[in-house]
């Protein structure tokens, strides 16, 4: 241990007393201390001949309710002490061995959880792997939380290596890349989180040929998450957690399914009971006179409604004419609202315009050379982004798209002008700038290439889908090609759009036909067969977007934009 090491130890140690040991193997060391800052009982954890702190910095910069908190850390001498919450409640293996098994909608709802916890861990850049997810590392807290905790041999996904070198986890749990075929990735601890279903819900781990023995409901989840080939598994947890909260919503529907057959089963009872009365009242079974039955228009005045069997004509679809522009359109998108949103240049002004009427213009005192709309879908927030002389800026914008004053964003301009396309990931901005490939703007710099080829990134070609970039060329997720999805047509790249956080549309050439699929990261879905639809011709469509029910398309040589309502 050199003396700068020493000294950080020094002081760390300083800070906290000593209670009890608790447990003590040749990889971990764990104690439980009182953290004299905050007069807080805590777990200080020693994790012997480990560097862990690519790992507790993440640790540190990500508070999540579903993880156990790192309060700090130290490395020296080859250990790693981590100083971190104490948590009080029982691991989910506790809970088995005392009360038994647990019932698909608690399985469901427990590993949903999970999967949020690591959902921000596995979006960094590189992803942080927990690589020892099991029944231990999961507790139910005396509140009910459910947290993750022990990441003693978490590693981050690292682009130039081929295979684990070491091996870590706990046997039962661990996947094949943990046995060398392959290196730990995000879809590593899918695997180990399919285990522990498997375990919660029949007291077993897979079979010795890795199978799985379960029979119930969430066998095809369980299944798919313990594939021995990673692309075949979920691509990540947030697609996982979709499926677990389906199994979380399978009771709803069911109730609501039995009230409709009650429903149901109540009109047919009394409308039985009405011609049961009915019938009795008739003290002969013989043919009425048809004339006795008819009611006289004479003697009533009224007039006997005539029935027709003549239908009518459904509507045909139509693209129509939403907005005629009087300049320039320099920017589309859809809103999580169901509205639309545009920029439009005139001869000497920016007007911020909607779907529903509202028009502003953008003040002269921000002296803009070029500006475009930004939409951030997670947080249904509206910016402008701005160049004006050798400064870029983003400006944020209120529902009724008035300008902040101050740019929640600045940057050189040469930043900014080589921006090919922007987005929102959870919150946090990316670019795509030629030649910086993909870059964080809270820092400003480039945080990787994620493999993208220059024809990706020129093109505005890199998408965020519920946390993972997937780059257009190829549809690989983090563009690092573990997974390539073949796309159903010939795509027309020009005509991209984002509906949400979870879509991706796009439109495709099929059989002279054109259509908008939707992907959803697992797989492609039509969406819409546009040439269904009068007036649609697509080679004048220049820029599109999707709100919830309509599509907008602005057709450059009418100056205008369509709408299209499916």
């Amino acid at each position: 241990m050199n003396r700068n090491e020493e000294i950080k130890l020094d002081f760390f140690m300083s800070q906290i007393k000593h209670l009890e040991d608790i447990k003590e193997t040749e990889k971990t060391k764990l104690s439980v201390v009182l953290y004299e800052a905050t007069h807080t009982t805590c777990i200080l954890r020693v994790c012997k001949n480990r560097n862990l702190s690519t790992v507790c910095d993440a640790l540190l910069q990500v508070k999540n309710p579903n993880v156990a908190l790192v309060y700090q850390y130290v490395y020296a001498g080859g250990n790693t002490y981590i100083l971190e919450e104490m948590l009080s409640g029982k691991t989910i293996e506790g809970i088995i061995e005392d009360k038994g098994l647990f019932s698909e909608k608690e399985t469901a709802k427990i590993i949903s959880e999970v999967c949020s916890g690591l959902t921000d861990f596995h979006k960094m850049q590189p992803p942080v792997i927990h690589n020892d997810i099991n029944t231990s590392n999961i507790m139910i807290c005396d509140d009910n939380r459910v947290k993750l905790f022990d990441f003693d041999i978490s590693r981050t996904y690292k682009k130039e290596a081929s295979k684990n070198t070491e091996l870590f986890g706990t046997e039962e749990y661990a996947s094949p890349e943990h046995y060398g075929y392959g290196q730990s990735e995000p879809r590593t601890d899918i695997y180990s989180l399919g285990v522990t279903m498997h375990r919660m819900l029949c007291g077993e781990y897979l079979s010795g040929n890795r199978k799985c023995l379960y029979k119930g409901r969430m066998k095809k989840i369980i299944e798919k998450c313990i594939e021995i080939d990673p692309k075949k598994r979920y691509t990540s947890v947030q697609h996982l957690k979709k499926d677990l909260e389906k199994v979380l919503n399978r009771k709803k529907t069911t109730i609501k399914l039995i009230a409709l057959l009650l429903a149901v089963a109540v009109l047919f009872v009394g409308a039985y009971l009405v011609f049961e009365k009915h019938f009795n009242g008739n003290t002969s079974l013989a043919p009425q006179d048809e004339t006795t039955n008819q009611i006289s228009t004479e003697n009533s005045g009224s007039i006997v409604p005539q029935t027709t069997n003549v239908q009518e004509k459904e509507e045909p679809k139509k693209v129509e004419v939403a907005e005629k522009l009087d300049g320039e359109l320099l920017s589309l998108t859809s809103l999580n609202n169901g509205t639309m949103a545009y920029l439009e240049k005139t001869s000497d002004e920016y007007h911020i315009k909607s779907s529903l009427g509202t028009d502003k213009i953008l003040p002269t005192t921000l002296a803009i050379e070029e500006c475009e709309l930004l939409y951030n879908t997670y947080t249904d927030s509206l910016y402008i982004v701005t160049t004006n002389n050798d400064k870029g800026y983003i400006y944020s914008l209120s529902k009724d798209f008035e300008i902040d004053s101050n740019p929640v964003y600045s940057a050189p301009q040469s930043y900014i002008s080589d921006i090919k396309g922007m987005f929102f990931s959870d919150g946090m901005l990316y670019c795509n700038a030629f030649g910086k490939d993909l870059i964080d703007t809270d820092r400003w710099c480039q945080i990787g290439s994620v493999n993208c080829s220059p024809i990706a990134v020129a093109n505005d070609r890199i998408y965020d889908i519920s946390n993972n970039f997937y780059m257009l060329d190829e549809l690989s997720v983090d563009g690092d090609c573990l997974n390539q999805y073949e796309i159903p047509g010939d795509t027309l790249f020009d005509r991209v759009c984002f509906a949400d956080s979870n879509t991706l549309y796009l439109t495709v050439k099929k059989d002279n036909k054109s259509y908008v699929h939707s992907f959803d990261g697992e797989e492609f879905n039509e969406f819409v067969c546009l040439s269904d639809y009068q007036h649609y011709t697509d080679f004048k469509c220049s820029a599109m977007t999707v709100t919830q029910n309509k599509i907008w398309m602005y057709d450059s040589e009418m100056n205008a934009i369509k709408k299209l309502t499916i």
